[in-house]
């Protein structure tokens, strides 16, 4: 147990420290949200559209082997560091360069956070640094109607094809760390804790939407090395798949050893 760091578990009177520390997470290390280019409050369809993310930190890679960005301005794929002598025209659009905040300006995440915490089945915790929040993990029972994020009205057809009850799906919603504290075990702690508890209400199966291979490997140690099922690709963010678990394969031991890291 690591007594610098505690954890919370999230209702509303947690969301404006949720909000604080969402928005810190996704300006970090991967995700680079903090500014994007002005062409993206332009209406879909408009050749002027524009998607092309700024930031203002160095992308450090997480496995020591430089950045991750690249291009002139060490961009990642529609993430580009600003020079020290700043942009006249976006990279993307050419435009004049405007940017504005991704959040909440672009993205509402205070909004996402509020809907999310008032789903049935919400399942969320918090983690805290000498009481400041630095991470936190959640999600719920996988709803009838869509989210901001997710068209689930579509996901329920495409589960039931797949022959899975919606009602019985505990889905992984989200899961971040301030970037300095990335890498040392903080995220699967936070995700054993709510897989725990998903488990210990009754769950059947995990669902969730991924691109990301630690994350399923993460999952994959919980769940008893067993891989998870690939679904389908997401209707909408066709780059992610969707993946399930079933939690008769979940180890409660090795989940009680990912939160004595906390």
């Amino acid at each position: 147990m690591n007594k610098n760091f505690s954890t919370a578990k999230i209702d509303s009177s947690l969301n404006e420290q949720l909000g604080k520390v969402y928005k810190q997470v996704f300006i970090g290390h991967p995700w680079h949200e903090d500014l994007i280019c002005s062409g993206a409050l332009r209406q879909e369809g408009d050749p002027q559209k524009c998607l092309i993310q700024y930031t203002a930190s160095p992308c450090e890679s997480s496995n020591g082997n430089g950045t991750d960005c690249k291009n002139n301005y060490q961009s990642r794929e529609g993430i580009v560091l600003l020079p020290q002598n700043g942009l006249e025209r976006c990279v993307g659009c050419g435009n004049r360069l405007e940017t504005i905040e991704f959040y909440p300006t672009f993205f509402n995440h205070n909004m996402l956070i509020n809907e999310a915490v008032a789903k049935e089945g919400f399942i969320g915790y918090l983690l805290l640094s000498q009481f400041e929040p630095v991470g936190f993990g959640w999600g719920y029972r996988v709803p009838v109607e869509r989210t901001i994020t997710v068209n689930f009205p579509a996901i329920n057809l495409m589960l039931k094809e797949a022959d899975i009850d919606r009602v019985e799906c505990f889905y992984a919603a989200e899961l971040g760390l301030v970037e300095e504290l990335q890498n040392q075990g903080f995220g699967s702690a936070l995700s054993a804790m709510r897989l725990n508890e998903a488990k210990s209400m009754g769950f059947k199966r995990l669902v969730t939407r991924t691109i990301n291979p630690i994350i399923k490997k993460m999952l994959k140690g919980m769940f008893s090395q067993k891989e998870g099922e690939y679904l389908f690709n997401d209707p909408e963010k066709k780059r992610s798949e969707w993946y399930t678990w079933n939690f008769d394969d979940f180890n409660p031991s090795i989940a009680r050893d990912l939160i004595r890291r906390i």
